[in-house]
C-alpha cells in the first residue's frame, strides 16, 4: 500500500512535498482552465459562421428548408455525411437564410458532386438570392463524379441584409447490364439490367467571416 504522501514514477517510491489532494486540486484547477479557454477560442471560432449545420454531420438537414426529398448520405467531402438532393422520380432542394452583419463582407463557400447517369437529365443549381428574392449569382454544378468547390465573395453593400443560398437537385437514371449465363457461341448471353437513381451532393456549405 502507497502512502498518501507519496507518487510512484517507473516503479519507484518517491515522497513529494505537500498534501497530495492539493496537487490533485491543482491539477484540476489547471485542466478546467484549459477547458474554458479552449473552448473560448472555439466559440469565438464558430461566431464567425452564418450558416448552421452545413457540414450535415448531425445526419439530417437541421436548419434548412426543405423543397422535395433530401437526405442525409454517407457520402461526405469532409467528415462522414453529405445531403443529397432528391429521390428517384422526384427533385429536392434546400435554402436557408442567413443576416450578413453591418460593415462586413462574408465569403459564401460550398463542395459539390454530381453523379452522372445515362438520360443526362441531372441537374444541381446553388442560388444566391437577395433580401427581395432577386438572384444576385447562380452556379450550375458540373456532373462528373468529382467533387469541386465554389467560393463566391458576397458584395459589402449586402451587408445588414437578409440573404439565402437556395440549392436544388434533379436526379438522373443509370443503367448496369449484368451477365446471367454465357451458353457456347453462337447462342447470345442472358443477362439483366438493374436500374437507379443518381443523384447530386452538397457538403461543408459555409458562409464567414475573419
Amino acid at each position: 500500500m502507497v502512502p498518501a504522501s507519496t507518487t510512484v514514477f517507473n516503479n519507484e517510491m518517491r515522497f513529494v512535498t505537500g498534501p497530495v489532494m492539493k496537487v490533485r486540486e491543482s491539477i484540476h484547477v489547471l485542466l478546467m482552465l484549459f477547458v474554458v479557454i479552449s473552448t473560448g477560442a472555439i466559440t469565438a471560432k464558430a461566431s464567425n459562421e452564418l450558416i448552421i449545420n452545413g457540414g450535415f454531420e448531425n445526419g439530417n438537414a437541421f436548419g434548412w428548408t426543405v423543397v422535395g426529398n433530401v437526405m442525409a448520405a454517407r457520402f461526405g467531402h469532409t467528415g462522414i455525411f453529405s445531403l443529397r438532393l432528391g429521390s428517384r422520380g422526384d427533385t429536392g432542394q434546400v435554402s436557408q437564410s442567413f443576416n450578413v452583419p453591418a460593415g462586413l463582407a462574408p465569403t459564401l463557400s460550398f463542395w459539390y458532386l454530381g453523379v452522372p447517369g445515362d438520360l443526362d437529365t441531372e441537374q444541381l443549381i446553388v442560388t444566391l438570392l437577395d433580401q427581395n428574392g432577386g438572384i444576385i449569382t447562380q452556379w450550375n454544378g458540373e456532373i462528373d463524379y468529382r467533387w469541386h468547390q465554389v467560393t463566391y465573395s458576397i458584395d459589402p453593400k449586402y451587408a445588414g441584409s437578409t440573404l439565402t443560398v437556395r440549392m436544388f437537385g434533379r436526379p438522373d437514371v443509370a443503367h448496369e447490364i449484368i451477365d446471367l449465363y454465357c451458353p457456347p457461341a453462337p447462342l447470345p448471353c442472358r443477362h439483366r439490367v438493374i436500374t437507379y437513381a443518381v443523384y447530386a451532393y452538397i457538403d461543408d456549405v459555409s458562409v464567414s467571416y475573419s
